[in-house]
C-alpha cells in the first residue's frame, strides 16, 4: 500500500527527506508534502473505513489526516507527562531515518490485524474532540460525528479487551467487562476528550493500547485489593448493580432467585447502552466510584455525569420492561 511517487520536494528526491529534514518544514509545508506524497494512501484508507457501515468518517478528509500525521512528528502537549513515554514520531524515531521508511510502517497492517495503522490512526483522529491540533479548515468539529466515531471503535474492540483480561487475570479484578470500561474511560480521557493530554500516533492498533491500559487497571486493582483484603465474589463482583429501588422494580427483595436473575438482565441491559453512558455507569455502580471522581477522570463537568447516569437508568427501566419486568413510573420519570 505504501506510496512510490518520486516527485520531488525543495529540490529534493522525497525518497530521501528524513523525518529530520521535514521537521524543519512549517506544519503547512509538511501537511502538503504528505497530502502530495501520500494523497492516494489517505484516499484508500479513509474510502476503506466509510465502506465499512459507519458513516462517521464522512467528516475525514486527506488534508485533516495529513495534518495530523504532520502534528504528530513533533508535537506534544504541556506538562511533564508530556516527557514520558513516545509522544511523537521523533520520541520513536531518530532523525536521520527517512520518511519513506515510517510511510511503510503507517500503510502496513500491525500484528494479528488485516488494517493499517494509518487507519487506526484515522478512526483515533475521527474521535477526537480537542481543536487546538486541528487544521483550520476541520473546526468546528462536528462532536456528533466524534462521538459516533468512539462508539464504533468501542463497539469493535470491546470483547477483545475483555477477552484479555479475562485471558491474563480470570476474575481476580472483578469482572473483565468492568475492567475493560474503565480502561476505555482512561483512553476516552487522554486521547480523544476536549482536554485530551496527548495523540494517538498510530504505531499500534488501538485495541492493542486498550489491552496495555486494561492490564494496568486490572494489575492497579489487584493491588489494591491485597492492600484492603477485600475479594470478588463467583461472578466477579467487586461492587453492586444499582439497586431495585432506585431503578423502580417491583421485586420481592427476599426472593433470591428473583433478584438474581434481575441482575443478570440488568447487566445485560448495560451491555447494550452507548458507550459514553455504559462506561459512566461502570464507574460509578461498578467500581463505585463517587460522581465528581468520575467527572475528574473524564475530565467532564459532575452535571454531564448526572445526565449520563439519568440517561443510563431511563434505558436500562425500558430495556427491562422490554423483557417483561415490572418497573414503576415513579423513579426516573
Amino acid at each position: 500500500m505504501a506510496t512510490s511517487v518520486k516527485t520531488g520536494w525543495h529540490g529534493e528526491d522525497i525518497s530521501s527527506i528524513s523525518i529530520g529534514q521535514l521537521i524543519e518544514f512549517s506544519p503547512e509545508d509538511r501537511c502538503a508534502f504528505i497530502l502530495r506524497t501520500g494523497h492516494n494512501d489517505l484516499e484508500v484508507t479513509i474510502q476503506t473505513l466509510q465502506e465499512c457501515k459507519e458513516n462517521f468518517t464522512t467528516v475525514m478528509n486527506p488534508m485533516r489526516l495529513a495534518w495530523a500525521l504532520a502534528w504528530n512528528l513533533d508535537g506534544n502537549v504541556d506538562g511533564l507527562a508530556s516527557r514520558r513515554g513516545v509522544r511523537n514520531y521523533l520520541d520513536r524515531w531518530r532523525p536521520e531515518v527517512r520518511w519513506s521508511h515510517i510511510w511503510s510502517v503507517l500503510t502496513g497492517p500491525p500484528p494479528g490485524s488485516d488494517s493499517c495503522l494509518l487507519a487506526e490512526l484515522c478512526l483515533s483522529v475521527a474521535c477526537e474532540q480537542r481543536e487546538d491540533w486541528q487544521n483550520e479548515s476541520s473546526r468546528p468539529l462536528d462532536l456528533a460525528a466524534a462521538n459516533g466515531a468512539f462508539h464504533f471503535i468501542y463497539e469493535k474492540n470491546k470483547a477483545k479487551v475483555a477477552g484479555y483480561v479475562f485471558n491474563r487475570f480470570g476474575k481476580r479484578a472483578g469482572a473483565p467487562d468492568v475492567i475493560a470500561d474503565e480502561a476505555w474511560a482512561r483512553l476516552f480521557c487522554d486521547y480523544w476528550s476536549v482536554r485530551a493530554r496527548r495523540r494517538f500516533l498510530g504505531l499500534s492498533a488501538i485495541s492493542t493500547l486498550a489491552c496495555q491500559v486494561a492490564h494496568n487497571v486490572a494489575y492497579d486493582v489487584i493491588k489494591e485489593l491485597e492492600k484492603t483484603g477485600a475479594s470478588v465474589d463467583a461472578g466477579g463482583r467487586v461492587q453492586n448493580l444499582p439497586t431495585l429501588e432506585e431503578l423502580g422494580l417491583a421485586a420481592d427483595s427476599s426472593n433470591q432467585f428473583q433478584v438474581e436473575e434481575l441482575r443478570k438482565r440488568i447487566k445485560g441491559c448495560l451491555s447494550l447502552l452507548p458507550a459514553r453512558q455504559r462506561i459512566v455507569a461502570t464507574m460509578v455502580w461498578l467500581r463505585e466510584m463517587q460522581a465528581k471522581q468520575v467527572a475528574q477522570a473524564l475530565q467532564v463537568s459532575p452535571a454531564a455525569v448526572s445526565e449520563h447516569l439519568k440517561k443510563a437508568r431511563d434505558a436500562l427501566r425500558k430495556c427491562l420492561r422490554i423483557h417483561g419486568f415490572e418497573v414503576t413510573s415513579e423513579v426516573g420519570e
